[in-house]
């Protein structure tokens, strides 16, 4: 379909109509490539008519323009058993036979012949004029530059006699600037030309007319009717473009395509293969190949001086000055300027700069795909060559360093010293405005420059180390680890130590834990030390202190420092802060004195706002103190506000970003928020390093807990299973063994947990960690050792559990170990410590914890008489009023639950359950896989038969909770 080209198929056509007189032409059809001028002669051949013209067709081709008469006989062939209208008689047939053979005697004997003397050429030249004297002829040559000596010396002959002779020859004519047009015989078969047709760029209205036409009638074929519903906008009739948004679609297409059809035509099918809705910016970024492999075509047919330019141009990009251009490319300025020219008219410049370069002439491609079409059309060492002297060109004239960086690197040569210069003052450019990954790119780069060892290289690798760390952090500390050593001065290696993030010292590679020590140790005791010497110090002592908390001599060491200091301490300061972090920590693995530990962390957290900084520091470990310490919202609020800080400065997958949600991800296990919990540890388990512990390590103990507390395990399963099996050293040995237990439960083997869960518990014990808030192995392996038959064994694990949990002191702590301990006690004690985990966690901020416990306590008494259990429960020992409002509660709520507990389905329990721990319904809908409706519709149900009004009330109910077989599905879920 073309389109705008009405004006010039007329032009056309009324030299045809003049052949009805017996008058010809020879119409030249111009414009640039892309233009749509072998379109337009393939639109007038098939336009014509049974009863009009005869139409000859030829094309030049580059790989035939040596082939004498390559053209002639292209036009020639089948012209033999011509198409003349029936002869009206006999003797008409038999003198039409006669002048058939003679024209066949011709054609075939040029078809014999190398060469065309002027007197064949004009014996061949009758020919045709008397095929033309019993009906017209269209004669379409495209692509004439290519056309050989011969052909085109044939074609003037017949051009002579145009004028007199229904014959019409339509003709691609090359630009001016193509060395073709100055060959004498091209040049005068075009002096013989009488009508010009150019060709222009498309108008607005008809790029939008050639989208609607594409898109619409590509959806069409795919079944996507509507997918530019409301797209299409009007047309502002003052300025004859469209508005609204397939206007902003209309100008986007005209300022990547400038109004050529063919660009237009690629890139429009570069969007109908995406099948979504048409947008401006899929526009102005799509990269059509088609479009560079024409425009490397339409090069080859330039001279050398004009290749050169485009290399130039292609090399250096866009808005390159043209002195900067001509030098690259060897040219003197009059000289550039004609092969510019020469590009210009060939149409591989825009004709005008684009909007956003109004303010520059420099010149640019007319598309950006041609400068990278024609750069990737040189071979590997023509493009070094380029780039090497590119770069040397632009040092040379003071070019900005990120500049010449990039050739440097295209290059790929081992740089000398001013190019390492060049690529570190780059890198650093880049590293500021957030771009690691380019920043990465020229220090590796820069190290093949450098010697093996030597503080140059180790400054370098230090950069790189910098760099990497928020795209390839375990990349960054094996680096460091390389550069330590070859540091001049403790100073320096304590300097650089120092800037890796706390966290990182979780699980560090080898030699870096030996380098740390060396440091600290010729650095000297920090007391001692002022300004940044003391800084470095106090830095090191902290991340020396957290890389050995899993040695029992240093942790207890730390403990000890925690008694002593954590009342005192004031985290006001950055290394201050650290230090109150760090032992807040070490107090809560220890299980030491929940409301101490939870002020001191507090303090440190709450000392100064979010930033995204506090992720290096050892905050995270005040945070994680925080949440065993039952301080989940505050902890939770800074975690959300760090996550966000995060994402903003290094994307959602960036090292920051990744900490923050492994963080958060543990946190929302500790509110019971599982589903989000499990969604947010495998993505961040999807997208980080393997090997980067402090983060995969976090999302892993985030998804083991949400199976073992009964949560979304369907979701939590998969992720957890695959990271495992990549590589058993990857974890550390607790968190490992801990992991296998529950995937082992999951699968239904209750000895292979119950073994794993006892060797995470060992591992806990050899390093000192007793706080069953970290990990409750004992009640684990207690529900074990009970389902196995072996309830003396659970009973003894079960008491030291809980003997541990009392003297961390955090409610939600205790209450969960009393909920699992009344769950394996029968009778009235089992009774009495449901009773007790219901007080206890009343009022805590673990809201379904509370809710099982509820639950718990509400089925046990109606297991039996249940006004007999709560007297004898109650009168066993002196009641507070605390327990007096406690048993109130018990009754009045436990009596709805008998009522309604046979009228809720399964599935209107769960929902229950998940509304009372605080939940959504796009987070219910969520976690059990239905929609949004659905869940609404449940929850109406259990309003109406329960006869509550909404949340609040249903909250206040015992039957807060699935059954707990039916929610606690595996074995290990307590």
């Amino acid at each position: 379909m073309l389109i705008e080209r009405a004006q010039e198929i007329e032009a056309i056509q009324r030299a045809l109509d003049r052949t009805r007189h017996g008058e010809g032409a020879l119409v030249a059809v111009s414009g640039p490539f892309g233009s749509g001028r072998s379109a337009l002669l393939r639109e007038l051949g098939g336009r014509t008519h049974p009863s009009g013209p005869v139409v000859l067709r030829a094309g030049g081709a580059r790989s035939e323009s040596d082939i004498p008469l390559g053209v002639a006989r292209q036009l020639l062939h089948g012209m033999c058993p011509a198409a003349d209208a029936a002869p009206a008689s006999e003797a008409t047939e038999r003198a039409d036979h006669v002048e058939r053979t003679d024209r066949a005697d011709h054609v075939d004997r040029l078809g014999r012949t190398d060469r065309l003397d002027r007197g064949e050429g004009l014996r061949l030249r009758d020919v045709v004029l008397g095929l033309a004297a019993t009906r017209p002829l269209l004669m379409l040559v495209d692509d004439l530059r290519w056309a050989d000596v011969p052909s085109l010396r044939w074609l003037a002959l017949i051009g002579e006699k145009v004028a007199e002779t229904p014959i019409v020859i339509v003709v691609v004519a090359p630009h001016p600037a193509d060395p073709a047009a100055a060959s004498p015989p091209l040049r005068d078969l075009l002096a013989r030309v009488t009508d010009h047709v150019p060709l222009g760029p498309l108008s607005p209205d008809g790029i939008s007319a050639m989208i609607a036409h594409c898109l619409d009638s590509s959806h069409g074929e795919h079944g996507g009717h509507g997918e530019l519903d409301g797209f299409h906008g009007g047309f502002d009739g003052s300025h004859g473009e469209p508005d609204g948004a397939h206007g902003e679609l209309v100008r986007a297409c005209a300022e990547a395509c400038g109004g050529r059809p063919l660009f237009l035509a690629a890139v429009l099918r570069e969007i109908r293969r995406s099948r979504r809705r048409p947008w401006p910016g899929e526009a102005r970024t799509a990269r059509p190949a088609s479009i560079g492999g024409h425009a490397v075509r339409a090069l080859a047919e330039l001279d050398p001086a004009a290749h050169r330019i485009a290399v130039a141009l292609a090399v250096l990009g866009p808005r390159t000055d043209t002195s900067q251009l001509f030098t690259l490319a060897g040219l003197s300025a009059p000289d550039g300027t004609t092969a510019l020219a020469a590009l210009a008219s060939a149409g591989l410049l825009a004709d005008d700069p684009a909007p956003h370069f109004a303010d520059d002439p420099a010149p640019r491609f007319a598309h950006d795909v041609i400068g990278t079409a024609v750069e990737n059309s040189l071979d590997a060492a023509a493009g070094a060559h380029w780039h090497t002297k590119a770069a040397r060109a632009l040092h040379a004239a003071g070019g900005p360093p990120v500049d010449v960086a990039r050739h440097v690197l295209a290059a790929g040569n081992p740089p000398d010293d001013w190019e390492i210069c060049v690529l570190r003052a780059a890198a650093r450019t880049h590293l500021a405005n957030s771009n690691p990954a380019l920043a990465r790119k020229y220090l590796l780069q820069a190290l093949l420059g450098v010697d093996h060892h030597g503080p140059d290289r180790a400054e370098l690798l230090v950069e790189l180390a910098g760099a990497e760390w928020t795209i390839a952090p375990v990349s960054g500390v094996r680096h460091l680890v390389h550069a330590l050593p070859d540091l001049p001065t403790p100073a320096d290696r304590a300097r650089r130590i120092a800037r890796l993030p706390v966290l990182a010292w979780e699980s560090p590679p080898g030699g870096l834990g030996t380098q740390l020590s060396d440091t600290a140790k010729a650095l000297g005791d920090p007391a001692l030390l002022d300004g940044e010497s003391r800084a470095s110090a106090l830095a090191l002592d902290v991340r020396m202190d957290f890389a050995n908390l899993g040695r029992i001599r240093p942790f207890t060491e730390t403990v000890r420092a925690f008694r002593r200091e954590g009342r005192h301490l004031d985290p006001r300061t950055g290394p201050d802060r650290d230090r109150a972090a760090l032992l807040a920590y070490a107090g809560m693995l220890a299980g030491t004195d929940s409301a101490t530990v939870g002020e001191l962390a507090r303090r440190a957290v709450l000392a100064a706002p979010p930033a995204v900084d506090d992720l290096h520091t050892a905050l995270p470990l005040a945070a994680r103190a925080m949440l065993a310490a039952d301080l989940l919202d505050e902890a939770d609020a800074w975690l959300a506000a760090v996550t966000v800080t995060a994402r903003l400065s290094g994307g959602e997958r960036g090292t920051d970003a990744l900490t923050a949600d492994a963080e958060r991800a543990f946190a929302l296990v500790r509110r019971g928020r599982h589903a989000e919990a499990a969604l947010l540890a495998a993505r961040t388990l999807r997208h980080a390093d393997p090997e980067l512990a402090s983060v995969t390590g976090r999302c892993c103990e985030a998804l083991a807990l949400t199976i073992a507390n009964g949560g979304s395990a369907d979701i939590a399963h998969g992720p957890l299973a695959q990271y495992r099996a990549l590589d058993d050293s990857l974890l550390a040995p607790w968190l490992g063994h801990a992991v296998d237990g529950v995937l082992a439960s999951l699968a239904g083997d209750t000895a292979a947990a119950l073994e794993h869960t006892l060797e995470a518990g060992r591992e806990h014990e050899l390093m000192g960690w007793t706080n069953p808030a970290v990990l409750p192995w004992r009640s684990w392996a207690a529900r074990f050792q009970y389902r196995l038959g072996r309830p003396d064994l659970a009973q003894d694990l079960i008491v030291r559990e809980y003997e541990q949990a009392m003297a961390w002191g955090a409610p939600s702590v205790v209450g969960r170990l009393l909920r699992v301990w009344a769950g394996m006690t029968e009778g009235e004690p089992g009774v009495e410590l449901a009773l007790r985990a219901v007080e206890v966690l009343d009022g805590s901020a673990d809201r379904l914890e509370t809710a099982k416990a509820h639950l718990l306590l509400g089925l046990r008494l109606f297991a039996g008489d249940r006004t007999a259990a709560v007297e004898r429960s109650a009168g066993n020992e002196p009641r507070s009023k605390t327990s007096d409002a406690a048993h109130g509660r018990v009754r009045t709520n436990s009596a709805l639950a008998s009522s309604a507990a046979a009228r809720l389905t399964p599935r209107e329990r769960r929902i229950a359950v998940l509304v009372a721990a605080g939940q959504g319904n796009l987070s219910i809908a969520t976690e059990l896989g239905v929609s949004v409706r659905a869940v609404e519709k449940h929850l109406t149900n259990v309003y109406r038969k329960l006869g509550v009004t909404g949340r609040t009330q249903l909250s206040e109910l015992a039957l807060l909770a699935d059954l707990a077989g039916r929610e606690n599905e595996s074995d290990v879920a307590v």
